[in-house]
């Protein structure tokens, strides 16, 4: 990105705008923005990107029976974790009934630098023996295809019921 005070910000274009100074969408790590055309990202073969609120731990709940939660920064559960078993992938959408929440960034740190924010999301995952993707990824697509963010594809307790896609 090349946007004023997202220098160099990961993203991915949703929906480009017509020449120069056309309204263009991208989807950056923590949401999906509107710039003008030339500020947005060309192309760069070989690189992989899924935003980091799609994967990266925020945080964690603490159940009663001890098993850990690792959640995203949009509080959707990504992994239970219990001592002495793998971690299992969770399901985005389960309300997850915790007698304890932690959390490892603060909003401040989290928007942090790239590379910095990453570093510590790995060691947080291997210190949970984490080795897949969690399901939450699996929204990746309708959020690009849609233009629609993960706070509006989450059931949230109590709301009215969303359909997605698949």
């Amino acid at each position: 990105m090349k946007a004023p005070g997202y220098d160099n910000a990961r993203a991915l274009l949703v929906e480009r705008g017509e020449g120069p100074e056309g309204l263009t969408r991208v989807m950056i790590d923590h949401s999906i923005m509107t710039c003008v055309s030339r500020e947005a990202p060309t192309h760069r073969a070989g690189r992989l990107f899924v935003p980091l609120r799609f994967w990266m731990p925020y945080g964690f709940w603490t159940e009663a029976d001890g098993t850990k939660v690792l959640f995203s920064r949009d509080y959707c559960p990504l992994w239970r974790v219990q001592e002495g078993r793998a971690p299992v992938r969770d399901d985005p959408d389960r309300d997850v009934k915790f007698v304890k929440q932690e959390w490892y960034f603060d909003e401040g740190s989290f928007r942090g630098p790239v590379d910095t924010v990453m570093s510590r999301g790995f060691e947080i995952l291997r210190e949970h023996r984490v080795v897949s993707l969690p399901r939450l990824v699996e929204w990746f697509p309708e959020c690009l295809a849609t233009g629609r963010w993960i706070s509006d594809l989450k059931r949230w307790p109590g709301g009215p019921e969303m359909v997605r896609a698949g």
